[in-house]
């Protein structure tokens, strides 16, 4: 196993972690608007949506950061979930968010340290 998936496995009730679908440098992901309400409802806005493509590409975002895109009018109504790409360090929600740099969050060893917690 992985361990990213080791790392989803052991943190997984207290983050969200979605595996992106990575081509050409694009990583595609999606994030349920209920189960990001679970994860509010138990902890507030102090949780990681974490979108990982393999060991070593992993975006640890505090949900914090991602309020200005996670909104109510960026929800893709059909499915009632955010869609979206990171690439080259640029988180783009559909719907017409605006762009939000998460170059800093890439790889970072905060995320890491969780597991001394």
């Amino acid at each position: 196993m992985k361990h990213i998936e080791l790392l989803r496995d052991q943190l997984g009730n207290r983050h969200y972690f979605r595996k992106a679908k990575s081509r050409r440098g694009d990583h595609f992901f999606d994030f349920a608007v209920g189960k990001v309400q679970t994860y509010r409802s138990k902890y507030g806005d102090d949780f990681l949506c974490v979108v990982y493509a393999s060991d070593n590409d992993v975006h640890p975002l505090p949900y914090r950061v991602l309020t200005p895109v996670f909104r109510k009018e960026f929800i893709d109504k059909g499915r009632n979930r955010w869609f979206g790409t990171i690439t080259h360090g640029v988180l783009h929600v559909r719907g017409g968010a605006p762009p939000l740099n998460v170059r800093q969050y890439h790889r970072t060893s905060e995320f890491f340290d969780l597991l001394d917690r």
